[in-house]
């Protein structure tokens, strides 16, 4: 059963071609989204711009609108809202309202669980209800360093929505205010330094932190994380006893120590996909750990090639199979296709959403629009080090299929899909990419929210 199977069947007994409210962001839940465009089409709403293509388009299917916030149009008048109360009746919904929606299904597992086995479920106990489904452990456990550590690098490195009572409990017991933090690389950067050097030089006391803990080092791996001060003190010694800082040691002219960090890299890659790909099923809710699976790959590719060793020394056939059995997975389980109506505000998913990236984030800005047609992500490693006096930010989006350099190129140029500008011979229709970028920024002066 899944946590959102109610509100599925709320939402269909309101008919086709529907509105709604999900004011708490539960359809943040990617596989609560894929399940339910098994019947609708899904666009969400941002601008009134959104709304007129939504309304505009064919699809084959009923579809459904959502917004995040209440809108004032004509259009919402018979608009209804999902809520967090509509599955957890019996919790605080304050606290739930603030936790990450991808914890819902743990959630949901150990309510059913304990009613199953008469222990109770209620807002008092809500609390306690999280920290033991989620974390495993009892709120009398907060003392230990180690879970509050593990806590907040969850929160800081994958970004994870956690209520504020976990947030200033952790940043209260390990003296950090990891609100602040998150919203800071500078200082997150400078707080993740301090642990790992900490760790380093008490490494013949007793530590304040495990950092042999898996997750702890799962959540680490994933932090790129670039520091002299740390690389030069690890040496040798300390890379025989904790291997695992090999990931801190910066580039190094010995061939020995180059080896060691691909093969730490090759287990990082390992740790991924086991996360994402657990039992041969693909997660939604850790797509975004699918992009970094795949620039991990190319990473290790990079600086293999880099450095004159062979691939076949480090079996890139396994970890080749592996990247192509997850985007299999996308393209083959209805996935791919529901992509391409994900939100644009905070990264494109697909390339013909990067002109309402673009314009929802920069109306204001003047844009360089560049498109380096056939570089992979290893032959971008080499253009980066000529880029490095820029502040570079790194979005990942989905191509168009079949990989065609019209059909990709004339969609980020016109904000369409291939359907809206191919005639009737497959081909892109004369003159569109240029015709159709003036329209798209013409369009959307009239449709701005």
């Amino acid at each position: 059963m899944n946590w959102y199977d109610s509100l599925i069947k709320k939402i269909e007994n309101n008919g086709n071609n529907i509105f709604l409210y999900d004011l708490e962001g539960l359809l943040a839940d990617r596989n609560f989204y894929k399940d339910l465009s098994h019947k609708y089409d899904i666009f969400k709403y941002e601008t009134d711009g959104d709304y007129f293509r939504f309304k505009s388009l064919d699809c084959s299917k009923p579809k459904l609108m959502y917004s995040n916030e209440y809108i004032k149009r004509a259009f919402t008048k018979d608009a209804f809202k999902i809520s967090v109360v509509d599955v957890f009746d019996k919790l605080d919904e304050s606290i739930l309202d603030n936790m990450d929606v991808r914890y819902y299904q743990k959630l949901f597992d150990y309510c059913k669980e304990s009613e199953a086995n008469n222990l109770s479920i209620s807002r008092d106990n809500t609390q306690n209800i999280i920290f033991q489904c989620i974390w495993g452990i009892d709120l009398a456990m907060l003392y230990n360093p180690t879970i509050n550590l593990r806590i907040g690098l969850e929160y800081l490195i994958d970004k994870k929505n956690l209520d504020d009572f976990i947030i200033k409990k952790i940043s209260s017991n390990l003296g950090v205010d990891f609100k602040q933090l998150f919203d800071d690389d500078n200082k997150t950067n400078d707080f993740i330094e301090s642990i790992i050097l900490n760790y380093i030089d008490e490494n013949q006391f007793a530590h304040k932190f495990d950092l042999s803990d898996p997750l702890i080092q799962y959540y680490l791996s994933k932090y790129d994380l670039k520091s002299q001060e740390l690389s030069d003190k690890i040496d040798d010694g300390l890379l025989n006893k904790y291997p695992w800082l090999i990931k801190f040691k910066l580039v190094s002219d010995s061939k020995d120590l180059t080896i060691k960090k691909i093969n730490s890299e090759i287990i990082e890659f390992q740790m991924y996909y086991d996360k994402i790909y657990e039992d041969g099923v693909l997660d939604l809710n850790d797509l975004e750990d699918v992009f970094k699976l795949s620039k991990k790959y190319f990473t290790i590719i990079y600086e293999i090639q880099s450095n004159d060793l062979s691939l076949d020394d480090f079996d890139y056939l396994m970890f080749n199979k592996k990247i192509n059995d997850i985007f299999k997975s996308i393209v083959s389980e209805n996935i791919y296709e529901q992509l391409f109506n994900y939100p644009y505000n905070k990264k494109p998913f697909t390339v013909d959403r990067i002109l309402d990236y673009i314009n929802y984030n920069y109306k204001n800005d003047n844009i360089a629009l560049i498109v380096m047609d056939g570089m992979s992500y290893d032959e971008w490693f080499i253009l980066k080090r000529y880029l490095n006096s820029f502040k570079i930010k790194e979005l990942e989006s989905f191509s168009i299929l079949p990989s065609i350099t019209s059909y990709s190129r004339t969609s980020i140029f016109t904000g369409k899909t291939p359907n809206r500008f191919l005639d009737e011979n497959n081909k892109v229709k004369y003159n569109e990419e240029s015709k159709g970028f003036t329209k798209y920024f013409t369009d959307k002066k009239n449709t701005r929210k």
